[in-house]
């Protein structure tokens, strides 16, 4: 993601399965799990949130799923092989304001700050 300045303020890596930066597929059969992980990170101390996307090679539309984070920029997902064929996965994070907002705002009130222009701003979220 970049912000208007042109950084690329979210960083994705080391997306696990991965084989050869995926020149070749991964393999699993019907009924097994594909679990996907990497770092995710984001300059500064802003949430993030991520989803898993993937899709059956004949289907369109992409399904998605929360990535959960693990421990130190580190999330995961995983979907079901449903049936025969190839699978195309992807990852997508962005900066998460709302939950970037709420943190900030927990720990002022955890401090015993003003919190009412927080509350405005909470609000426009």
């Amino acid at each position: 993601m970049k912000d208007g300045e042109g950084r690329v303020r979210v960083v994705i890596v080391g997306v696990q399965p991965e084989i050869e930066h995926g020149r070749f597929p991964i393999k699993r059969t019907v009924g097994e799990k594909v679990r996907v992980e990497a770092d995710i990170f984001v300059d500064g101390h802003d949430a993030l949130s991520a989803v898993l996307l993937y899709r059956h090679e004949e289907e369109q539309q992409w399904n998605q799923i929360p990535l959960q984070f693990l421990v130190n920029d580190h999330w995961r997902g995983e979907f079901v092989v449903t049936q025969l064929g190839c699978y195309r996965y992807a990852l997508q994070a962005w900066i998460d304001r709302f939950n970037s907002w709420r943190q900030g705002f927990a720990k002022k009130v955890e401090a015993g700050q003003e919190v009412s222009l927080d509350l405005l701003v909470g609000a426009q979220l």
